[in-house]
């Protein structure tokens, strides 16, 4: 037997009704998580920008200590040259070399402090993020650019304290050269 037509139509409309409920719901969960990724978007690309310019840094420093090493292998080459002339000019050279590639070390130092103070900042602002709102792949991808970016930080610091020794131990030698 069929029912009445103001059934269907109350159906109907009580169905649209609920569909639209739901839509708008949705549409909020929608804006809210567009706002999220937005937000873990910025600090994405906030954190790349930082790896690219600590890479940057990376490379200057190692030009560094390319210059240093080179300079040093040109002082060991001619220190039996230096019997024979006066070579004061070139080893004062070396030496402000020497000083200036410390104190660029020394900066980085400051700058690798400084960087991981912004860092833990930024850390506690992801943390004050509604952490009921970020999906499991968010997160996940928030964890491996994490991961991967602090991999890049200690590769670098283990690299620059590796430098650090070999200036070191380059330093030493000069110096054992110079009181020879």
């Amino acid at each position: 037997m069929p029912q009445p037509i103001s059934s269907n139509i109350s159906q109907e409309e009580d169905f649209k009704s609920q569909l639209e409920r739901q839509i708008v719901t949705l549409t909020e969960k929608l804006g809210s998580i567009e706002e999220n990724t937005e937000k873990l978007k910025t600090l994405y690309e906030e954190e790349y920008k930082k790896l690219l310019e600590d890479r940057a840094e990376n490379e200057m420093l190692s030009k560094k200590i390319k210059l240093l090493n080179d300079s040093l292998g040109d002082s060991m080459r001619i220190s039996d040259e230096d019997h024979y002339g006066d070579m004061s000019k070139f080893k004062f050279e070396l030496r402000q070399k020497i000083d200036d590639a410390k104190s660029g070390c020394a900066l980085a130092g400051d700058e690798l402090k400084h960087k991981r103070e912004v860092l833990a900042n930024l850390d506690v602002e992801l943390f004050k993020v509604d952490q009921n709102q970020i999906t499991t792949e968010i997160k996940s991808e928030i964890t491996e650019t994490t991961i991967n970016i602090l991999k890049a930080r200690r590769k670098r610091l283990l690299d620059l304290k590796m430098s650090n020794h070999s200036l070191k131990t380059k330093l030493a030698q000069m110096k054992d050269m110079g009181q020879e």
